[in-house]
């Protein structure tokens, strides 16, 4: 199950995290408040973190499967988050180093905006949210595996020099763009690679 905890104050607690042994919570942080985890020394770990309009502050790091941000006054802020699965629901959610996980999703006019790098396996960003990478170090964007990208709203991608804006590992992978894409690939050397082999990965796009 999750566990919910509605904060509508400013509570600080030593850590948050296992229920015994090596089993990982699932929690929903939700309210007005802040949730602040102030140990240094151990991590925070979840299977699942959900924070609605709640603030979360942890001056540890952050471990989890899936963290979702929804709502507007969303908010996390760790000395580093590492997950599997993310979701931007309807929050702005800044992150100022590189990410590598699985899947992205970004929905219901929500925002995320990396500084840095983005590795992913799958990547949705419906049609009315917004999705900002200024790549600091390799290709702004690389899709691993045989994922896909759904640039479905709006986004604005920038490669360093000598990168690629959006690299396939695989001819497999694909780009889907529709109606109401509005992407902007800039900087770098190259918008869109894959550079393997001769085959050629997909760009789908509408017609008119």
């Amino acid at each position: 199950g999750t566990y919910i905890l509605t904060i509508n104050d400013t509570i600080e607690v030593p850590n948050i995290s296992k229920l015994n042994g090596n089993a990982l919570l699932s929690v929903k942080i939700s309210g007005n408040g802040t949730l602040k985890v102030t140990r240094t020394d151990q991590n925070s770990s979840f299977n699942a973190l959900t924070i609605e309009n709640a603030k979360f502050i942890s001056n540890s790091s952050l471990i989890v499967n899936t963290l979702t941000l929804k709502g507007k006054d969303a908010s996390l802020t760790t000395k580093s988050t590492a997950m599997k699965n993310l979701v931007v629901d309807e929050a702005k959610y800044v992150v100022n180093n590189n990410l590598s996980l699985e899947n992205i999703d970004v929905i219901n006019k929500g925002t995320l905006n990396v500084n840095g790098t983005v590795s992913v396996t799958n990547l949705n960003l419906d049609n009315e949210s917004t999705l900002i990478v200024t790549g600091t170090t390799g290709d702004a964007i690389s899709v691993k595996n045989e994922g896909k990208l759904q640039l479905f709203g709006t986004a604005n991608i920038t490669a360093v020099k000598g990168k690629t804006g959006i690299c396939f590992a695989s001819p497999k992978s694909a780009l889907h763009l529709s109606n109401t894409s509005r992407v902007t690939i800039s900087g770098g050397d190259f918008t869109i690679g894959y550079f393997n082999t001769n085959d050629n990965a997909k760009v789908y796009y509408p017609k008119n």
